[in-house]
């Protein structure tokens, strides 16, 4: 799950990083059909104040997302990553959108949440 922010910046909230830096496996965090997991921990809402997205991301392979939020989408070894982390990769670059893999529909699933978050008063 990703976290988009107001000013466009990206955090991974799933997998978890612990407070010593380390971050949770992507095969800690797969389902069984019908499975479900709840979210233990505290989200801490501040600045930048507007509109923020929540973003799951399910896909059948396990994915890596944070290279490529780190490096915002260029990577140099295209080998490595699964069709969606390219996807993903290429959405930083407006030049790369309609040269990205096409995905089969049932390959990968999003659910988002928008919602605002405002100064407190």
């Amino acid at each position: 799950m990703i976290d988009i922010l107001a000013d466009d910046s990206i955090k991974i909230l799933i997998p978890v990083t612990n407070r010593y830096g380390v971050r949770q496996s992507a095969s800690d965090c797969k389902l069984k059909p019908n499975e479900s997991k709840d979210i233990i921990g505290v989200f801490i809402f501040n600045k930048p104040f507007g509109n923020e997205m929540f973003k799951l991301v399910a896909s059948s392979k396990p994915l890596n997302l944070d290279p490529i939020i780190r490096k915002s989408g260029q990577i140099r070894d295209r080998s490595v990553f699964e069709d969606f982390e390219l996807l993903f990769a290429d959405s930083f670059d407006m030049l790369t959108r309609n040269k990205s893999p096409q995905l089969p529909p049932e390959s990968i699933y999003t659910h988002s949440l928008v919602f605002e978050v405002l100064p407190k008063k």
